[in-house]
């Protein structure tokens, strides 16, 4: 009788080392994203611990306010201990650590960068170590006429305001959009608004701060273009609609009323940077944080000053618009507008969006495109 050899032959081993490697394949990225989501539940809740500890420290010391302690007061980085830095007031440093009793050795193992928005501290992802979340390519090289948006931009009322403001009035409308969970949402299933996602390299993105950033590059590839002297005349006349309708924005649908809107905030706000606005006015103007579609046409309305008869009163808005004696403010603040538009759907692949980020309040994207509207880029 034979005998029956043991063992496996060499084509079975190499199938058993091949169904281990596929195995593996799966099984390591999906291990690894285990362990992420539980850095990331954890970071959580050590940045509730933190929130807790700092609006408590904030009370008990009285007189501090919570934006102060956000001033570079925190310190907080991947591997190392919480705590507030020796530039904080000492009162306000004991009560955290009071506070925060218990959590001493904590430290974030998801999250790579801490920041103060919106009242409280946020933590930021971006995989690659502490302080990563870089929303500029470096090295890019800007393309388009530079020159000409910074003359543009020179010559307007939007110098005033300063690119922050600039483009916090798109900014601010699609964020408080998304927020809402309104048209922003209903943008990213538009085939238009998909495109500059696409663009962005943030496509089938649901964060709301990516959709409100992508917001702002769709309003620019939207309005780039647009004749200035031209929009003046339409606002003016009040065919505003009819005007964008031609171009092929219609403001009565979601889409062309976002850009519409955008259109009009742009207008607004170099408006109260004009020597037509009163101090009530640019006061209303900073204290009304665009809350939809409809907030701009109410701040118009309340801009646009009346007299009985229907006829503008001296000043406001409408004055504005018309540019009684201004040699072309309007329209020149309008270029201005669509130059610096134009700036941004030009050079879009400068940007990295990342998950969270406000691109238009970060120090490296104002101050990068700051230098090119001073002439120094």
């Amino acid at each position: 009788m034979k005998r029956l050899r043991g063992g496996f032959t060499l084509v079975e081993l190499i199938v058993v080392i091949a169904i281990l490697g596929i195995l593996a394949g799966v099984a390591v990225p999906a291990y690894n994203g285990y362990i992420q989501k539980a850095h990331k539940a954890a970071d959580d809740q050590l940045l509730s611990a933190v929130n807790t500890a700092a609006a408590a420290a904030v009370l008990e010391a009285r007189g501090t306010d919570l934006a102060k302690l956000a001033d570079g007061a925190l310190t907080a980085t991947v591997a190392a201990p919480i705590t507030i830095s020796d530039t904080t007031e000492a009162a306000v440093a004991a009560a955290f650590a009071k506070y925060f009793r218990g959590n001493e050795d904590a430290s974030f193992r998801y999250f790579d960068e801490l920041k103060f928005e919106g009242g409280a501290f946020v933590g930021y992802h971006n995989g690659t170590g502490a302080g990563s979340r870089a929303v500029l390519k470096s090295g890019y090289t800007w393309s388009g006429d530079l020159a000409g948006v910074a003359a543009a931009y020179d010559g307007s009322n939007y110098k005033n305001m300063g690119i922050g403001g600039l483009t916090g009035t798109v900014d601010n409308l699609s964020r408080a959009l998304s927020l809402a969970g309104n048209i922003t949402e209903q943008l990213a299933q538009m085939d238009n608004f998909k495109e500059t996602m696409k663009k962005l390299g943030i496509e089938g993105s649901t964060d709301r701060q990516e959709l409100a950033n992508a917001a702002v590059f769709f309003v620019a590839d939207k309005l780039s273009g647009l004749d200035a002297s031209e929009v003046q005349n339409a606002l003016s006349d009040g065919k505003l609609d009819d005007y964008l309708k031609g171009k092929g924005i219609d403001a009565s649908g979601n889409e062309g009323l976002f850009v519409k809107t955008a259109l009009e905030y742009g207008v607004i706000a170099a408006y109260v940077n004009s020597k037509y606005a009163d101090d009530d006015d640019k006061a209303y103007f900073q204290n009304n944080i665009p809350t939809g579609t409809a907030s701009a046409a109410a701040l118009i309305e309340r801009f646009t000053g009346r007299n009985e008869n229907g006829t503008p009163k001296s000043g406001g808005y409408q004055s504005y618009i018309d540019d009684d004696d201004d040699k072309g403010i309007a329209a020149k603040d309008l270029s201005a507008y669509f130059a610096i538009l134009d700036l941004l759907s030009d050079n879009t692949s400068a940007f990295e969006t990342v998950e969270g980020s406000d691109l238009f309040s970060n120090p490296d994207v104002l101050t990068a495109i700051n230098q090119i509207l001073s002439g120094n880029e």
